[in-house]
């Protein structure tokens, strides 16, 4: 499997791609403006805790 992705010019919204047993899930934030966000290390953590409690994994 691949993941591609393309933006135009310069791209300031992180973006994580978690993958857990078979499920695949992207996290991004983005400020809206152009201006530069962050996508905090603990916010990713919780989502992944969420995702493998949903998932049984």
């Amino acid at each position: 499997m691949a993941f591609q992705l393309t933006t135009k010019g310069e791209s300031p919204e992180p973006i994580a791609v978690v993958r857990s047993g078979a499920t695949i899930v992207l996290f991004l934030t983005a400020s809206g403006t152009g201006a530069s966000v962050e996508l905090p290390d603990s916010l990713v953590t919780e989502q992944i805790n969420k995702l493998e409690k949903v998932s049984g994994e």
